[in-house]
């Protein structure tokens, strides 16, 4: 499936992670997407989001807390 059936934000993470090359922590993601890291649940709804793409598929959890883009085959499904 593609990234365009996904709602704005996620599709605003995707491309995000697409361009920082590696692995983002939640915080990181609400900064590259310009919402106040300062205030928590901003960055509990990064990281909600995430943790969401990860459940369907469409992320990869590295390490606790480290999201990327997944590699290989599923790459291709994540696009």
């Amino acid at each position: 499936m593609s990234v365009d059936v996904l709602g704005v934000d996620y599709r605003r993470i995707m491309t995000v992670l697409g361009e920082a090359g590696g692995s983002l922590t939640a915080r990181q993601t609400a900064v590259a997407l310009g919402w106040d890291s300062s205030v928590p649940f901003r960055v509990e709804g990064a990281r909600g989001r995430l943790k969401r793409l990860v459940e369907r598929g469409r992320l990869v959890e590295e390490r606790p807390g480290c999201f990327t883009l997944p590699s290989g085959p599923a790459a291709a499904v994540a696009a």
